[in-house]
């Protein structure tokens, strides 16, 4: 896990979002970044959260909200 740097990440992030779609690339980074973050306050493995980067670079797949609604008839 401490191997974890930037560029591997993005690269990892990447092929995740072109070979499975960019939500399951999204929820990839939301989980993995929440591992490394409780790593950081409780073990203080990391100086700072690699997986900060997609979101400082702002270069995250956008996520695509349903508009899906429940019919009265449903």
């Amino acid at each position: 896990v401490t191997d974890i740097t930037d560029e591997k990440f993005y690269a990892r992030y990447t092929e995740i979002g072109e070979k499975n779609g960019p939500t399951m690339a999204n929820n990839v980074r939301r989980i993995l970044s929440s591992i490394l973050n409780y790593g950081i306050a409780a073990r203080r493995l990391f100086d700072r959260n690699p997986v900060q980067y997609i979101a400082s670079t702002k270069s995250a797949y956008p996520n695509k909200r349903r508009d899906n609604y429940i019919k009265p008839a449903q």
